[in-house]
């Protein structure tokens, strides 16, 4: 202990506290910036997307109209955009991103050619795409493409839909005419679609298809029945869940065809009888078995943001609530699902 000297160790200051209390703060908002910054890098992104732009192949002189497109940015780093109507394109290569919206891209293919090029893929911050931009070149031709999404919300999901009208199906090459009273209609979640005639003449064709505006679906052929076809057309949309009208046109083997239909005005009435089942069940529904009904004043209205209103009046006899009442009903457009009933007297 002789030989042992101590070292005296003055207390900290009110300075030197201060200064040690704030560097735990420091840490962590430094921490908390350098979290910020990358979670808002972007890791990995897969997108379809409706809308519109053109794709450009300057030496061959062709401008295509494309209506959806899908992008996939890979965590690995890869990219691959494919153009899926109006023109059939895929374009891979490389992506990155320094945290803000727009990704560059580096191309290395155009489908299976070597290419090179680059541009941006924009996105909105919730897994979706806004719009794309790329140009360069593949074997000495050069190409631009440039689209932008529609506008999010909303819009058709799917129908499944067989309407009877008047129509024509023709071959002009077999000179044949045949006439078409029943269609079929199937858009799937999935982009993909089917028509069949369902009388007249056997035929059924097979694509994708995208909304085009509230009452219009656009489509591009890539089957007739079993068989490569192609062409396009469009599918007009009623208020109610279905279809008005459907025109379309391509070839199949170098044979030219054309589809032309309308579906009866006619129509209304039993798809009104089928509303009118409905609504009346719903109000049975709130009385006792016993009672019996006598309906009058009914009218259907029209389709409003996929539901239907049925309003009426009816006299209620025998059971536990006898009287004269007046009744609203509101379905589902398409599949007359009821989703709210209410009744008073009168």
């Amino acid at each position: 202990m002789g030989n042992a000297r101590r070292r005296f160790v003055e207390p900290p200051g009110e300075e030197n506290l201060k200064n040690r209390s704030q560097r735990p703060i420091w840490v962590l908002l430094l921490l908390c910036a350098l979290y910020g910054v990358a979670g808002a890098q972007l890791v990995d992104l897969t997108s379809t997307k409706d809308g519109r732009g053109t794709l450009r192949f300057i030496t061959r002189s062709s401008t295509s109209t494309i209506n959806r497109i899908r992008v996939s940015l890979r965590r690995d780093g890869y990219a691959e955009i494919s153009v899926l109507s109006g023109a059939s394109e895929t374009f891979s290569g490389r992506w990155s991103n320094d945290g803000s919206r727009a990704c560059r891209i580096d191309i290395r293919n155009v489908g299976r050619d070597a290419a090179s090029g680059s541009g941006y893929v924009r996105h909105d911050g919730r897994g979706g795409i806004t719009d794309v931009t790329m140009s360069g070149t593949m074997r000495g031709v050069r190409f631009e493409l440039d689209f932008s999404a529609s506008g999010s919300g909303g819009g058709l999901t799917n129908l499944s839909s067989t309407r009877e009208g008047t129509g024509n199906l023709k071959f002009m090459a077999r000179s044949s005419n045949s006439r078409v009273t029943r269609l079929s209609v199937n858009l799937r979640s999935n982009s993909d679609f089917e028509i069949r005639t369902l009388s007249g003449v056997s035929e059924t064709w097979k694509g994708r298809w995208w909304q085009d505006g509230r009452n219009k679906v656009r489509i591009d052929i890539d089957h007739l029945g079993n068989e490569y076809a192609s062409g396009s057309g469009s599918i007009e949309l009623d208020e109610r869940g279905s279809f008005e009208k459907v025109t379309l046109s391509g070839s199949i083997r170098n044979l030219r065809y054309e589809l032309d239909f309308r579906s009866s005005r006619d129509h209304d009435q039993p798809e009104n009888n089928r509303f009118l089942k409905s609504a009346r069940e719903a109000v049975r529904k709130k009385f006792s078995s016993s009672t019996s009904f006598n309906w009058n004043s009914e009218s259907v209205g029209n389709a409003i943001f996929g539901r239907v209103t049925v309003r009426g009046e009816f006299t209620a006899r025998n059971g536990s609530q006898p009287g004269r009442y007046r009744y609203t009903v509101i379905l589902g457009a398409g599949t007359a699902n009821v989703q709210s009933v209410s009744y008073s007297r009168i």
